[in-house]
C-alpha cells in the first residue's frame, strides 16, 4: 500500500537513551512499513553510547537533543518538534510490525478519535509466556485503567495522537517522573478534548527488559499508576520547570 496525498501526515517519536542494541531493530521496522511514516524523530536524551549515531545513519531519521533528563521531557522535545497531522510514539525497544503506520492511517480516517492505543507483545520471552502476556496487558493495563478513569489510557510503545490535540495539552501536562505514570497522565489530559481508541489489533513487540531491573525498580515504576490517579483527583498535578 502506498502514501497518497489524501492520507494524513505522520511523524514517529522515538525517546532514546542509551540505546544502541536495540534502536537499529526498531528502525528497520519503521523503515519496512507498508506505509512509510513521514519522518521519524529519535530524540537522544544524553547518551553516552552510539544510539544517536547508530539512529542518523537511517534516511528517514532526524536526531534532536534534549538535555534535560527523563522520558517525559525527551517524548515532550520531539512532540513539539512535529509539524505533521499525527504523532505516532514508540520506544526504542519497539519493534512494529509491517502494517503498524498503516493501521493508525485506517484508525484515524474511519473514526471520529483523537488520539489512538495499543498492545505490546514481548519479543524476549519465551512464546508461551509472549500473547498471555499481551493479554494480561489488555487486562490490568487497560481494563483496570478504564475502570478508574472511565476512558482509555495510553501506552508509550505503541500509541499515536493528533498534532492538534498535543498542541491543546502540551503546556499543562505533568513531569514530575517520580510520582507520575507519563502515559496515564498525557490520557487524562488528552481525554478532555476527544476520544481515545483502543486497537487490539495495533500492537508492537517491545522488551521485557522492565521485568529483569529487579523488584524494587519495578514498584517504583508500577506506583506510579496509581499515584497519578491520586495526584489528579486531588490536585492539578505536577509540573516542574
Amino acid at each position: 500500500m502506498f502514501y497518497n496525498q489524501t492520507m494524513k501526515k505522520i511523524s514517529v517519536v522515538i525517546p532514546a537513551y542509551n540505546e544502541e542494541k536495540l534502536i537499529s531493530r526498531c528502525l528497520e521496522s519503521l523503515e519496512s512499513q507498508t506505509i512509510k511514516p513521514n519522518e521519524i524523530i529519535v530524540v537522544d536524551n544524553n547518551s553516552t553510547d552510539s544510539t544517536a549515531k547508530i539512529a542518523s545513519g537511517f534516511p528517514l531519521v532526524k536526531v534532536i537533543a534534549e538535555s534535560r533528563q527523563g522520558i517525559v521531557f525527551a517524548r515532550d522535545a520531539g512532540f513539539n518538534a512535529v509539524t505533521t497531522d499525527i504523532i505516532a510514539r514508540c520506544d526504542a525497544d519497539s519493534i512494529l510490525p509491517p502494517n503498524w503506520i498503516e493501521r493508525i492511517h485506517k484508525d484515524f480516517e474511519n473514526r471520529n478519535i483523537v488520539a489512538v492505543t495499543g498492545l505490546a507483545v514481548a519479543h524476549d520471552i519465551p512464546n508461551w509466556l509472549a500473547m498471555p502476556g499481551k493479554w494480561a496487558h489488555f487486562v490490568i493495563f487497560y481494563g483496570i485503567s478504564y475502570l478508574i478513569l472511565g476512558h482509555n489510557v495510553l501506552f508509550g510503545s505503541s500509541q499515536a495522537i493528533t498534532t492538534k490535540v498535543w498542541h491543546k495539552v502540551r503546556d499543562v501536562t505533568c513531569n514530575d517522573e517520580k510520582h507520575m505514570h507519563e502515559d496515564i497522565d498525557l490520557a487524562i489530559h488528552v481525554a478532555k478534548h476527544g476520544r481515545i481508541m483502543l486497537d487490539t489489533k495495533l500492537f508492537a513487540y517491545v522488551s521485557a527488559r522492565i521485568l529483569r531491573e529487579g523488584p524494587k525498580k519495578l514498584y517504583s515504576r508500577l506506583k506510579r499508576w496509581p499515584e497519578t490517579r491520586f495526584i489528579h483527583k486531588n490536585g492539578a498535578g505536577l509540573r516542574l520547570p
